[in-house]
Protein backbone atom coordinates (compact mmCIF):
# COMPACT_ATOMS: atom_id res chain seq x y z
CA UNK A 1 0.00 0.00 0.00
CA UNK A 2 2.66 2.48 0.63
CA UNK A 3 4.67 1.75 -2.74
CA UNK A 4 1.22 2.46 -4.19
CA UNK A 5 0.55 5.85 -2.67
CA UNK A 6 4.39 6.80 -3.15
CA UNK A 7 3.45 5.71 -6.89
CA UNK A 8 0.24 8.05 -6.85
CA UNK A 9 2.08 11.09 -5.62
CA UNK A 10 5.08 10.59 -7.87
CA UNK A 11 2.35 11.03 -10.72
CA UNK A 12 0.47 13.58 -9.41
CA UNK A 13 3.66 15.03 -9.21
CA UNK A 14 4.37 14.77 -12.86
CA UNK A 15 0.93 16.51 -14.08
CA UNK A 16 2.10 19.83 -13.81
CA UNK A 17 5.10 18.96 -16.00
CA UNK A 18 3.46 17.20 -18.50
CA UNK A 19 0.68 19.72 -18.33
CA UNK A 20 3.25 22.60 -19.15
CA UNK A 21 5.38 19.85 -22.14
CA UNK A 22 1.84 19.76 -23.82
CA UNK A 23 1.22 23.69 -23.82
CA UNK A 24 4.72 24.04 -25.46
CA UNK A 25 4.14 21.78 -27.79
CA UNK A 26 0.78 23.33 -28.94
CA UNK A 27 1.58 26.81 -28.59
CA UNK A 28 4.65 29.02 -29.56
CA UNK A 29 6.13 31.40 -27.22
CA UNK A 30 5.94 34.32 -29.34
CA UNK A 31 8.01 37.57 -27.78
CA UNK A 32 8.44 40.53 -30.34
CA UNK A 33 8.70 44.15 -28.42
CA UNK A 34 7.28 45.68 -31.65
CA UNK A 35 3.63 43.77 -32.29
CA UNK A 36 0.15 46.36 -32.57
CA UNK A 37 -2.60 43.93 -32.01
CA UNK A 38 -5.53 44.86 -34.21
CA UNK A 39 -9.01 44.03 -34.57
CA UNK A 40 -9.64 42.70 -37.75
CA UNK A 41 -12.84 40.48 -36.59
CA UNK A 42 -15.14 41.87 -39.31
CA UNK A 43 -13.32 39.91 -42.18
CA UNK A 44 -13.44 36.68 -40.10
CA UNK A 45 -17.23 36.38 -39.28
CA UNK A 46 -18.32 33.27 -39.25
CA UNK A 47 -14.97 31.98 -38.27
CA UNK A 48 -12.09 31.22 -35.75
CA UNK A 49 -8.61 32.53 -37.00
CA UNK A 50 -6.13 34.77 -37.05
CA UNK A 51 -4.17 37.22 -38.95
CA UNK A 52 -0.66 38.07 -39.04
CA UNK A 53 2.04 41.06 -40.82
CA UNK A 54 5.30 41.37 -40.56
CA UNK A 55 6.69 44.68 -42.07
CA UNK A 56 10.32 43.90 -42.66
CA UNK A 57 11.45 47.76 -43.04
CA UNK A 58 9.80 49.04 -40.23
CA UNK A 59 10.34 45.10 -38.17
CA UNK A 60 7.05 45.43 -36.73
CA UNK A 61 4.46 42.27 -36.35
CA UNK A 62 0.31 43.42 -36.87
CA UNK A 63 -1.87 40.56 -35.40
CA UNK A 64 -5.35 39.96 -35.17
CA UNK A 65 -6.12 37.55 -32.35
CA UNK A 66 -3.34 37.06 -30.08
CA UNK A 67 -4.04 33.62 -28.99
CA UNK A 68 -4.97 31.86 -31.93
CA UNK A 69 -1.87 33.76 -33.87
CA UNK A 70 0.46 31.45 -31.37
CA UNK A 71 -2.17 28.26 -31.88
CA UNK A 72 -0.53 25.35 -33.43
CA UNK A 73 -2.38 23.91 -35.88
CA UNK A 74 -1.28 21.43 -39.03
CA UNK A 75 0.44 23.04 -41.60
CA UNK A 76 -1.44 21.26 -44.63
CA UNK A 77 -0.32 22.29 -48.19
CA UNK A 78 1.51 25.39 -47.06
CA UNK A 79 4.26 23.07 -46.04
CA UNK A 80 5.05 22.36 -49.49
CA UNK A 81 6.96 25.67 -49.52
CA UNK A 82 9.40 24.31 -46.97
CA UNK A 83 9.19 20.66 -48.18
CA UNK A 84 10.38 21.96 -52.07
CA UNK A 85 13.39 23.75 -50.45
CA UNK A 86 14.52 20.51 -48.85
CA UNK A 87 13.69 18.29 -51.59
CA UNK A 88 16.38 20.74 -53.69
CA UNK A 89 18.91 21.03 -50.89
CA UNK A 90 19.08 17.07 -50.41
CA UNK A 91 19.25 16.66 -54.34
CA UNK A 92 15.92 14.42 -54.81
CA UNK A 93 14.75 17.23 -57.43
CA UNK A 94 17.44 19.65 -59.13
CA UNK A 95 16.84 23.29 -60.74
CA UNK A 96 16.95 21.58 -64.62
CA UNK A 97 15.06 18.22 -63.75
CA UNK A 98 12.30 18.88 -61.39
CA UNK A 99 9.40 16.69 -63.43
CA UNK A 100 8.04 13.96 -61.76
CA UNK A 101 6.04 11.50 -64.59
CA UNK A 102 2.22 11.05 -63.18
CA UNK A 103 1.79 7.32 -61.98
CA UNK A 104 -1.52 6.82 -64.00
CA UNK A 105 -3.44 7.03 -60.86
CA UNK A 106 -6.35 8.88 -61.44
CA UNK A 107 -7.21 11.85 -59.40
CA UNK A 108 -9.97 14.22 -58.36
CA UNK A 109 -8.58 17.10 -59.74
CA UNK A 110 -7.72 17.25 -63.12
CA UNK A 111 -4.40 19.46 -63.22
CA UNK A 112 -3.19 16.38 -61.03
CA UNK A 113 -2.90 13.93 -63.87
CA UNK A 114 -0.33 14.43 -65.88
CA UNK A 115 3.57 14.58 -64.91
CA UNK A 116 4.27 17.64 -62.79
CA UNK A 117 7.09 20.18 -62.28
CA UNK A 118 7.85 21.52 -59.33
CA UNK A 119 6.04 25.11 -60.87
CA UNK A 120 2.62 23.15 -61.83
CA UNK A 121 3.11 21.11 -58.43
CA UNK A 122 3.29 24.02 -56.36
CA UNK A 123 0.39 25.82 -58.45
CA UNK A 124 -2.19 23.02 -58.18
CA UNK A 125 -0.95 21.84 -54.82
CA UNK A 126 -0.24 18.20 -56.72
CA UNK A 127 -0.23 16.02 -53.15
CA UNK A 128 1.26 13.04 -55.45
CA UNK A 129 4.01 15.19 -56.14
CA UNK A 130 4.92 16.41 -53.17
CA UNK A 131 4.00 13.10 -51.32
CA UNK A 132 7.17 11.67 -53.60
CA UNK A 133 9.75 14.21 -52.80
CA UNK A 134 9.22 13.37 -49.30
CA UNK A 135 9.89 9.84 -49.71
CA UNK A 136 13.26 10.98 -51.69
CA UNK A 137 14.31 12.35 -48.59
CA UNK A 138 15.62 10.07 -45.72
CA UNK A 139 13.92 10.37 -42.37
CA UNK A 140 16.93 11.95 -40.51
CA UNK A 141 17.91 14.54 -43.04
CA UNK A 142 14.03 15.41 -42.94
CA UNK A 143 14.11 15.62 -39.54
CA UNK A 144 17.31 17.64 -39.24
CA UNK A 145 15.71 20.23 -41.44
CA UNK A 146 13.43 21.07 -39.86
CA UNK A 147 15.27 21.34 -36.40
CA UNK A 148 17.53 23.60 -38.45
CA UNK A 149 14.68 26.17 -39.70
CA UNK A 150 12.35 25.67 -36.27
CA UNK A 151 10.12 24.55 -38.54
CA UNK A 152 6.97 24.30 -35.16
CA UNK A 153 6.68 20.94 -33.06
CA UNK A 154 8.46 19.41 -35.87
CA UNK A 155 6.94 15.65 -35.20
CA UNK A 156 6.94 13.63 -37.79
CA UNK A 157 5.29 10.87 -36.81
CA UNK A 158 2.24 10.85 -39.01
CA UNK A 159 -0.28 8.19 -39.62
CA UNK A 160 -2.28 7.03 -41.92
CA UNK A 161 -1.59 10.60 -43.96
CA UNK A 162 1.29 12.83 -44.47
CA UNK A 163 2.90 14.09 -41.31
CA UNK A 164 1.57 17.93 -42.39
CA UNK A 165 -1.84 17.03 -43.92
CA UNK A 166 -4.19 17.26 -40.61
CA UNK A 167 -1.34 14.80 -38.95
CA UNK A 168 1.64 15.47 -36.24
CA UNK A 169 3.00 18.40 -37.65
CA UNK A 170 1.91 21.97 -36.22
CA UNK A 171 2.96 25.13 -36.66
CA UNK A 172 1.79 28.92 -35.37
CA UNK A 173 0.43 31.53 -38.01
CA UNK A 174 3.36 33.80 -36.27
CA UNK A 175 5.60 31.08 -37.02
CA UNK A 176 4.79 30.53 -40.08
CA UNK A 177 5.62 34.65 -41.33
CA UNK A 178 8.77 34.00 -38.91
CA UNK A 179 10.22 30.96 -41.28
CA UNK A 180 8.65 33.14 -44.92
CA UNK A 181 10.70 36.07 -43.80
CA UNK A 182 14.20 33.68 -42.90
CA UNK A 183 13.55 31.70 -46.46
CA UNK A 184 13.02 35.42 -48.08
CA UNK A 185 16.57 36.71 -46.25
CA UNK A 186 18.07 33.16 -46.48
CA UNK A 187 18.93 33.22 -43.34
CA UNK A 188 19.76 29.26 -43.12
CA UNK A 189 22.00 29.66 -45.89
CA UNK A 190 20.68 27.19 -48.41
CA UNK A 191 22.18 27.60 -51.97
CA UNK A 192 20.74 30.69 -53.28
CA UNK A 193 19.53 29.51 -56.51
CA UNK A 194 17.38 26.55 -54.74
CA UNK A 195 15.65 29.48 -52.43
CA UNK A 196 14.90 31.31 -55.58
CA UNK A 197 13.35 28.83 -57.35
CA UNK A 198 10.90 28.23 -54.64
CA UNK A 199 9.96 31.96 -54.62
CA UNK A 200 9.48 31.94 -58.39
CA UNK A 201 7.22 28.65 -57.66
CA UNK A 202 5.02 30.25 -55.61
CA UNK A 203 4.18 33.53 -57.04
CA UNK A 204 0.61 33.87 -57.55
CA UNK A 205 -0.08 38.00 -58.60
CA UNK A 206 1.01 41.51 -59.57
CA UNK A 207 -0.72 44.34 -58.86
CA UNK A 208 0.55 47.93 -59.85
CA UNK A 209 3.89 46.96 -59.68
CA UNK A 210 3.45 44.85 -56.24
CA UNK A 211 4.33 41.21 -56.43
CA UNK A 212 2.48 38.62 -54.54
CA UNK A 213 3.67 35.30 -53.19
CA UNK A 214 1.24 32.36 -51.64
CA UNK A 215 0.50 29.06 -50.54
CA UNK A 216 -2.94 27.66 -49.25
CA UNK A 217 -3.69 25.00 -47.47
CA UNK A 218 -6.71 23.20 -46.57
CA UNK A 219 -7.43 20.64 -43.55
CA UNK A 220 -10.02 17.67 -44.27
CA UNK A 221 -11.50 16.18 -41.75
CA UNK A 222 -14.13 13.87 -42.27
CA UNK A 223 -14.93 15.36 -45.92
CA UNK A 224 -15.56 18.91 -43.79
CA UNK A 225 -12.65 21.64 -44.45
CA UNK A 226 -12.09 22.65 -40.88
CA UNK A 227 -8.76 24.47 -41.41
CA UNK A 228 -7.69 26.90 -44.14
CA UNK A 229 -4.66 28.52 -44.90
CA UNK A 230 -3.07 31.37 -46.62
CA UNK A 231 0.39 32.37 -46.31
CA UNK A 232 2.92 34.62 -48.32
CA UNK A 233 4.70 37.66 -48.79
CA UNK A 234 4.29 41.09 -50.59
CA UNK A 235 7.44 42.77 -52.41
CA UNK A 236 7.40 45.63 -52.55
CA UNK A 237 10.09 48.01 -54.77
CA UNK A 238 11.18 49.19 -51.23
CA UNK A 239 9.64 46.83 -48.51
CA UNK A 240 8.33 43.61 -48.36
CA UNK A 241 5.09 42.57 -46.15
CA UNK A 242 4.88 38.86 -45.05
CA UNK A 243 1.52 37.52 -43.62
CA UNK A 244 -0.18 34.13 -42.73
CA UNK A 245 -3.95 33.78 -42.49
CA UNK A 246 -5.26 30.71 -40.73
CA UNK A 247 -9.31 29.89 -40.10
CA UNK A 248 -11.36 27.10 -38.52
CA UNK A 249 -14.56 26.39 -37.04
CA UNK A 250 -16.47 27.73 -40.05
CA UNK A 251 -18.32 26.74 -43.21
CA UNK A 252 -16.00 26.52 -46.20
CA UNK A 253 -12.84 27.13 -43.87
CA UNK A 254 -10.02 26.24 -46.62
CA UNK A 255 -7.36 28.02 -48.29
CA UNK A 256 -9.33 29.83 -50.73
CA UNK A 257 -11.71 31.12 -48.17
CA UNK A 258 -8.35 31.89 -45.94
CA UNK A 259 -6.86 34.01 -49.25
CA UNK A 260 -10.01 36.12 -50.07
CA UNK A 261 -9.62 37.21 -46.10
CA UNK A 262 -6.37 38.16 -46.67
CA UNK A 263 -5.85 40.09 -50.09
CA UNK A 264 -9.20 42.21 -48.34
CA UNK A 265 -6.94 43.19 -45.55
CA UNK A 266 -3.78 43.69 -47.30
CA UNK A 267 -5.89 45.98 -49.68
CA UNK A 268 -7.71 48.01 -46.84
CA UNK A 269 -3.51 48.92 -45.62
CA UNK A 270 -3.05 49.57 -48.82
CA UNK A 271 0.08 46.71 -49.40
CA UNK A 272 -1.47 44.90 -52.15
Amino acid sequence: MVIMMLAGMLVVCQLPLVSVLADDNQRYHFQAERTLYEDFSEYFIGYEGSFVLYDMKADQFQIYNKEKSIQRVSPDSTFKIFLSLFALNANAIDLNHSTIKWDGIRYPYESWNMDQNLKTAMKSSVNWYFQELDRRIPPDQRQAYLKQIGYGNAKLTGGTTPYWLESSLKISPVEQVQLLKAMYTNEWEFEETHVQAVKDAIQVGENDGKLLFGKTGTGTVNNENQNGWFIGYVEHKENTYFFATNIQEGDNSNGSTAAKITLAILKEKGIY
